[in-house]
C-alpha cells in the first residue's frame, strides 16, 4: 500500500499547474492510512485518516511554488510528493505495528494470569487477523527501525 500510494502521489503531484494536485494526493493518502489500518486491524474513519495525514499537508505551499519553473519544477514536486507519502506511510505503519506488539503482549500476559475467559476467542481471531502484521514486525526488526 505504502509504495503505491507513492507511486500514485508523484504521478499526481507531477501535474504541473500549481494546487491541482492538493486533492488527488490527500485522498491517496487517506486511502493509504486506511489501508494501513485495516493491515493492522484498525477501523479508522475518514477523519482520523485526515488528521494523521495533516502534518504531510504541510509541504503543499512549497511543493506548489517549485511548479513555476517549467518541467524541472513538475519533477521536483512529484519527487517531493512520493516521499513525504513513503515516510508517511512508514511512519503509520511503524506506529500500528508497535500498538499491535503491546496488544499481543497484553493477550499473553492475560493469558499467564489466568484472565484468559475474554480473551479465549477473541485471541485466536486477533492472531489470525493479524498475520499481515507480523509479516511487517519481521520486517523492522530485520532492518532495525524499532
Amino acid at each position: 500500500a505504502i509504495h503505491t500510494a507513492s507511486v500514485a502521489a508523484a504521478i499526481e503531484g507531477f501535474v504541473p499547474i500549481p494546487l491541482v494536485d492538493s486533492i488527488p494526493i490527500s485522498l491517496t493518502q487517506i486511502t493509504m492510512v486506511k489501508a494501513l489500518g485495516k493491515v493492522f486491524d484498525r477501523n479508522l474513519k475518514d477523519s482520523a485518516a485526515k488528521g494523521i495525514i495533516g502534518v504531510a499537508a504541510s509541504n503543499l505551499v512549497g511543493r506548489n511554488m517549485i511548479k513555476v519553473i517549467p518541467v524541472a519544477g513538475a519533477a521536483i514536486a512529484a519527487a517531493t510528493a512520493a516521499s513525504v507519502t513513503e515516510a508517511l506511510g512508514w511512519m503509520v505503519a511503524i506506529n500500528f505495528a508497535n500498538d499491535y506488539k503491546k496488544n499481543k503482549v497484553h493477550i499473553r500476559k492475560a493469558a499467564q494470569n489466568g484472565n484468559n475467559k475474554d480473551y479465549d476467542g477473541e485471541k485466536e481471531d486477533i492472531e489470525a487477523e493479524r498475520s499481515i502484521a507480523e509479516e511487517f514486525s519481521k520486517i523492522f526488526e530485520k532492518e532495525n527501525l524499532e
